[in-house]
């Protein structure tokens, strides 16, 4: 849930919102470790196009040990009006 949250307010950023919206596709995710305390999540763009976007999520915990990393992909569709 936090991954996929951080990259569709990501994909939010790179679009522009009045006219388009980004809708989750799929989201991929690999647990690493467990974690306690704390999770960071920290979200980078792979590619963002006319149509679509793809996102890594990397995840860690208090002491900036990867527990878990994400993919996101959306598609960007434009807002009805």
């Amino acid at each position: 849930m936090l991954a996929e949250t951080v990259a569709n307010m990501a994909g939010a950023l790179d679009v522009p919102r009045d006219r388009y919206v980004v809708l989750g596709q799929s989201l991929n995710t690999h647990y690493i470790s467990g974690a306690t305390g704390v999770i960071t999540a920290t979200v980078e763009p792979i590619k963002v196009g006319k149509s679509s976007c793809v996102y890594s999520v990397n995840m860690t915990d208090e002491s900036g040990k990867t527990v878990a990393i994400s993919t996101f992909t959306g598609s960007i569709t434009k807002r009805k009006a």
